[in-house]
């Protein structure tokens, strides 16, 4: 159930996979990317609306979900304004105090 909730806001990208692979195929003057199903064309083309989503998901993977090493989120924080490197200091810090990991 999980896979179908991280699924769902991907169902409205899913045609721009497929309008990418379209392009594609006409800037090279193809019709389709394979023979394999007459009049259908090939695997890719029963499957190109999935290669916008999964591009999204691995972006979205790398940008947001993938955990970080504490030295690359230091190099993150250290690009915030001063104020708000002070400002997620002191919620860092109660959250951990609230947690008591922190004495």
């Amino acid at each position: 159930s999980s896979g179908i909730n991280a699924e769902w806001p991907l169902r409205p990208g899913a045609p721009f996979g497929g309008f990418f692979c379209s392009g594609l195929k006409r800037a090279f003057g193809l019709k389709d990317f394979g023979d394999l199903i007459p009049g259908h064309g090939g695997i890719i083309d029963r499957f190109d609306c999935h290669i916008f989503n999964q591009l999204f998901v691995f972006v979205y993977y790398q940008s947001f979900i993938k955990s970080s090493s504490p030295s690359s989120l230091l190099r993150l924080i250290g690009h915030l304004a001063p104020d708000s490197q002070v400002r997620f200091y002191e919620v860092l810090r109660q959250s951990l105090q609230e947690r008591q990991l922190l004495v």
